[in-house]
């Protein structure tokens, strides 16, 4: 009897692996342009990175003196996906107005282009492998997010885990005087 089960098993470990399916990649891609100059926000200065899923960089600023919201982000990050919905919202209502742009966080750009895909982003992202720009800002946790007015200065700052929609719609009105 142990003949046979060690005769199945050495069989088994020798035999080819079965084949698995290629992976696909993920579709998710949203153009990191902007026209015209961008001036580097006073908080990012010299934060120049590649785009998620593109081939360009892009330097964290505003450009043509339209406000942005920063968003700091993650696949891994639990919070970040109660966000996202939020943060596509906010898209919606302000993107004629204001720039949205992510940056993903300490991240495998494949996973992270899933999670855009799976939580329907609609605006494009940025990407830190190693994580400078949330030091640079002083953070140790995700998700955070930034107000920055059209002359690049930082106007609002959000690093907890609770960021709604009308959070940033009474910051936009607070610091920017704009409404949906």
């Amino acid at each position: 009897m142990v003949a046979i089960v060690l005769a199945a098993t050495l069989a088994a470990c020798g035999s080819e692996p079965a084949a698995q399916p290629p992976t696909p990649e993920p579709s998710w891609s949203v153009d990191c342009r902007v026209s015209g100059e961008v001036v580097p926000a006073t908080d990012f200065e010299g934060m120049e990175l590649p785009c998620l899923g593109g081939d360009e960089t892009r330097q964290i600023g505003v450009a043509e003196g339209r406000p942005l919201l920063v968003t700091l982000w993650a696949s891994w990050c639990r919070p970040c996906v109660a966000e996202a919905p939020e943060l596509t919202e906010f898209h919606r209502l302000f993107g004629d107005r204001i720039d949205v742009l992510g940056v993903d966080t300490q991240d495998n750009s494949k996973a992270a282009r899933y999670f855009a895909e799976d939580v329907g982003l609609t605006f494009p992202s940025l990407v830190d492998e190693r994580g400078d720009v949330m030091r640079s800002q002083g953070l140790a946790t995700l998700p955070a997010t930034f107000l920055i007015d059209g002359d690049g200065d930082t106007v609002a700052r959000f690093t907890d885990a609770t960021l709604t929609a009308d959070d940033l719609i009474a910051a936009v009105e607070e610091h920017l005087g704009m409404t949906p």
